[in-house]
């Protein structure tokens, strides 16, 4: 029987820093003293394994970032498993570490390389340049992937039949074959597969409770903001669990890990859609926790619905102080500032935390809005937040826009990192302002949480649920470290 082997292949982990990347949006390196420990569950993988085995292989996954796997560690566990075909979700910022294991595994075990995700898939040709790599499985890659095992199976090297794959031909051309244009019901779709993964280790910052798991109830997202990698990936086609199937899912976790809190990591969660959840959860008698991106619009009444169900918190996407901004990036119509000011006002008077996601760097951006949005978050006085530098990620609008525009100050793929390096020029707002606006965040945050008993209580009893007594005041230390050495600091 064919083995195959998903990997969340290593990338970074020395005693300051360590990465996230499958499961995430944003691959990106992070400090271990600025911020909770965070593994997202690489759900897409998860699943992919699920329908493999109801396909009939033998499929495993491996998550070498979560186990904090050195690159050692982790081709002695490809070697021992001796997998046929290894498959690894590769990102930008990694692009050049992802292409480096591939190779040692292909020389310690002799396996055929598949590189899927965003950055494979929106530079296919690029990835076959290596002779490593023997396919890139493009878009959602589960049924790509499935069709390819089939073939590599059977014996048979017509992949020109595979829909979404790119790959050499016996003359060695680069072959790239039409999408697969997939209408399945959602709910035939297995649900993810958690043996093989350190289910403890995934967490969610915004979550109050702790063990917490992720669930993703649709694929799709039918908006067109220009900075995000979701419709290359999964399109702008909107498909949907039923109710019922996502409660199975909730009550499985429940059940098998303990879990105490739901995070929803849906593309998109629409009012209407968070609404038919809600009741879900009300009608099914599930009593969990849980947490969700909601759209800005939603009124107190849903709100309500929404707390009552078990909501405790809810992430909104605001970006910018900007208008221009906010347009620029595709959000204009989903976000004003007065719709932002009514929901954070309506989270506090229900007892609801309030997360505000920005984005800096975008396009149009000064130093005056940069300082506009920074003031924003904080006048908000919102429960947490977070932030990303505007990165034109490759297969984007934006990327596409920022090469037109001559932004791009490099095109190395290392410094595409959205926490930590800016890699736009533009006329009234430097990299250097960028990242500077960056460390004013973070100094300002610290502050704000040593002024603040609730939210530092909050903080130091999720650090210690998840660590445990002795990592925990490893992680103290680390972090009293940094906020010592920010208190002094302007800004």
């Amino acid at each position: 029987m064919m083995r195959v082997l998903l990997l969340n292949s290593p990338w970074i982990n020395t005693e300051g820093e360590y990465c996230v990347k499958a499961g995430t949006r944003w691959a990106a390196v992070r400090r271990k003293d600025r911020s909770l420990q965070y593994f997202p569950f690489p759900y897409f993988m998860a699943s992919t394994k699920a329908f493999l085995l109801k396909a009939g292989f033998e499929a495993h996954i491996y998550d070498a970032v979560a186990e904090e796997w050195s690159k050692e560690e982790c081709l002695q566990q490809v070697e021992a498993l001796a997998p046929d075909l290894l498959v690894i979700e590769a990102f930008t910022p990694s692009i050049a570490v992802d292409l480096e294991f591939a190779r040692a595994a292909k020389e310690r075990t002799g396996c055929l390389n598949a590189f899927c995700g965003a950055h494979p898939t929106a530079l296919p040709e690029g990835m076959l340049e290596h002779e490593h790599i023997d396919f890139v499985l493009m878009r959602e890659y589960d049924f790509p992937l499935r069709d390819l095992c089939q073939r590599l199976a059977s014996g048979h090297r017509d992949f020109a039949a595979v829909g979404g794959l790119a790959f050499r031909d016996d003359e060695g051309q680069y072959q790239l074959t039409a999408p697969r244009n997939d209408k399945f019901d959602y709910d035939e779709m297995p649900l993810p597969l958690y043996d093989e993964l350190p289910m403890l280790k995934y967490t969610e910052p915004l979550s109050k409770f702790y063990p917490t798991a992720r669930v993703v109830t649709s694929r799709g997202c039918p908006h067109n903001c220009s900075f995000c990698i979701e419709p290359l990936v999964a399109g702008r086609n909107y498909r949907q669990r039923s109710i019922p199937k996502v409660m199975e899912e909730i009550r499985g976790l429940q059940e098998r890990f303990g879990v105490r809190e739901i995070y929803f990591d849906d593309a998109i969660l629409t009012i209407p859609r968070t609404k038919k959840i809600a009741h879900g959860l009300i009608e099914h008698g599930v009593d969990v926790a849980w947490t969700a991106w909601v759209d800005w619009r939603i009124g107190l009444d849903d709100l309500k619905l929404l707390r009552d169900s078990g909501c405790v918190g809810i992430k909104f996407g605001v970006e910018s102080s900007s208008e221009l901004i906010r347009t620029n990036v595709g959000k204009g119509k989903l976000v004003k500032l007065e719709q932002i000011r009514e929901a954070v006002g309506n989270c506090k008077r229900l007892g609801v935390l309030a997360h505000g996601s920005f984005l800096v760097g975008g396009p149009g951006e000064t130093r005056e809005t940069l300082q506009q949005t920074i003031d924003l978050c904080f006048d908000l006085d919102l429960d947490s937040s977070q932030w990303s530098i505007a990165t034109p990620l490759p297969g984007t609008p934006f990327y596409q826009q920022a090469k037109d525009e001559g932004w791009l100050v490099t095109d190395d793929w290392s410094q595409y990192d959205p926490l930590s390096s800016c890699v736009l020029q533009y006329e009234e707002c430097t990299p250097q302002d960028i990242v500077a606006g960056m460390h004013q965040v973070r100094r300002r945050k610290a502050k704000q949480m040593l002024t603040d008993p609730r939210k530092m209580a909050t903080y130091l009893w999720k650090t210690f649920r998840l660590m445990g007594p002795r990592t925990f005041v490893r992680d103290c230390l680390q972090k009293a470290r940094f906020v010592a050495s920010n208190m002094g600091a302007r800004g």
